[in-house]
Parts: C-alpha cells; sequence; structure tokens
C-alpha cells in the first residue's frame, strides 16, 4: 500500500507532470506504481474522479 499525499502549488497537475516525465526518477516511481499496484499511469483511472466532500 502506498499513501502519497501532495498538497501545495501544483497539487492538482503533479500526477499528470510524473505520468508524461521522462525524468530517470519519475519513471521508477511509474514502474513501482505499476508493478506493486497495477495502476497504469499512462492511462486515466476507470471510472469518474472522485468527489472531494469536504
Amino acid at each position: 500500500m502506498a499513501v502519497v499525499l501532495h498538497e501545495g502549488p501544483g497539487a492538482n497537475s503533479f500526477m499528470h507532470s510524473v505520468a508524461v516525465s521522462d525524468h530517470p526518477t519519475d519513471i521508477l516511481m511509474k514502474d513501482s506504481i505499476e508493478k506493486f499496484h497495477g495502476m497504469d499511469m499512462s492511462a486515466p483511472p476507470p471510472g469518474p474522479m472522485p468527489e472531494k466532500l469536504l
């Protein structure tokens, strides 16, 4: 399980920035997320986006 918290300036675009990056550290992160969690960072997640309640 991974818990990733990203807040502050750029928080809304952080995951997209990592997904399209060709930086070696970002590539390692994407590969690790896919290997351990089965989440494909090259495509949007299935279903609607979560609703922010607070």
